[in-house]
C-alpha cells in the first residue's frame, strides 16, 4: 500500500512539474523577439550616430532621405525585419527623435524604441499601430 501511494505521488509530482514548465514556456516571448530587439537598438544607435555626423556637417539634423541620399547611413535604415524607422527633426533642426515601430497587426504586442539626440533609447510597450 505504501509503494502505490509513493508512485501516485510521485506520478502527480511530475504531472505537476510538467503542467508548469509548458505554463512558463507559454508565457516566454519567443527568441527572436528578443534578438530583434537587440538589432533594433543597434540600429538606432547606428541611425542617431548618423544624425550626429550629419549635423558636424550642415550644422542641423536631418532627415531619414537626407542621411542616406547623403552617405551617412551605413545601410539601407527605413526597415529591419518587421520594424520601421521614422526620424522627426525639430523646427530648429537642433534636435531629433528616431523611432522603431511595426505597422504589422500580428506583431503589435512588439514595443516601440525611440532615441534623440541625448543619445538614450526609450521604449514603450506595443499596441499603438499608425
Amino acid at each position: 500500500m505504501k509503494t502505490v501511494a509513493t508512485i501516485l505521488g510521485l506520478i502527480v509530482i511530475v504531472a505537476l512539474v510538467w503542467m508548469l514548465s509548458r505554463w512558463q514556456l507559454a508565457q516566454a516571448p519567443p527568441p527572436a523577439e528578443t534578438i530583434n530587439e537587440a538589432g533594433i537598438k543597434s540600429d538606432l544607435l547606428a541611425i542617431a550616430r548618423a544624425e550626429k555626423d550629419y549635423m558636424a556637417k550642415h550644422q542641423h539634423y536631418g532627415s531619414m532621405n537626407k542621411l542616406q541620399q547623403d552617405g551617412f547611413l551605413p545601410f539601407s535604415g527605413l526597415r529591419w525585419d518587421g520594424y520601421f524607422y521614422t526620424a522627426e527633426v525639430g523646427d530648429d533642426g537642433e534636435h531629433f527623435k528616431i523611432t522603431a515601430r511595426t505597422t504589422e497587426i500580428a506583431k503589435a504586442h512588439w514595443p516601440i524604441f525611440w532615441i534623440d539626440d541625448t543619445m538614450q533609447i526609450s521604449e514603450f510597450a506595443g499596441f499603438i499601430i499608425n
